[in-house]
């Protein structure tokens, strides 16, 4: 869990990347206004800058875990933030039926232990077409278990490969896959503004 500092300052990591708002829980400290990511430093035990329309300056630790990582994808987990972003490789176009299943039954494992509440899937380089037969396996043996574990949104970087794209669009479109929120972009930071909204609570 993220820990919250008052403060103006923050040491400067190795590598910075900016990004649109993203929403970030922590237990215990939760203010009314809506928190807005100034900086996100995706490296280890890096901090992040939030400031709120209070004008008050907040930070909190995010750790950047690299949980799973083969040829064909890399798994990353944002803690506190509870989001998971799995960056799909060029090499993807080599992947067998049975090596797409066992990448996902690998990345079930590996997210298991987080429970993420939102999704980042980058499928940019993504290059492996998932047919109708395998659209049913995701159905059947992956949304349920996505379902469980808590998942609420999912926000994908679209495919460059127009037919991976399609296969795509056409797994999440299938009863379970429809049980979460999905959306489409071109731009991470777009992606990464959605899922804030996606996964703010619900309005009484």
């Amino acid at each position: 869990m993220g820990v919250f500092l008052k403060g103006n300052e923050v040491k400067k990591p190795a590598q910075r990347i900016d990004l649109l708002p993203v929403f970030a829980q922590a237990r215990g400290f939760l203010t009314s206004s809506r928190l807005l990511v100034a900086n996100v430093f995706l490296n280890p035990n890096a901090a992040l800058r939030f400031s709120n329309n209070t004008g008050i300056i907040l930070f909190f630790f995010v750790i950047d875990m690299k949980i799973y990582t083969s040829p064909f994808q890399e798994v990353h987990y944002y803690a506190p933030l509870r989001i998971v972003e799995v960056i799909w490789q060029e090499e993807s176009y080599r992947m067998t039926d049975e090596e797409y299943q066992t990448e996902m039954h690998n990345y079930l494992s590996a997210i298991e232990a987080h429970q993420p509440l939102g999704a980042l899937p980058d499928t940019t380089h993504l290059r492996f077409t998932i047919h109708p037969d395998l659209q049913t396996w995701m159905n059947e043996q992956i949304f349920p278990k996505f379902i469980l574990l808590g998942l609420q949104a999912a926000a994908f970087l679209v495919s460059k490969d127009i037919f991976a794209q399609i296969s795509i669009e056409q797994t999440m479109e299938e009863a379970e896959g429809s049980f979460f929120k999905t959306r489409y972009f071109d731009q991470r930071a777009e992606a990464l503004a959605w899922l804030e909204e996606a996964l703010l609570p619900e309005k009484c």
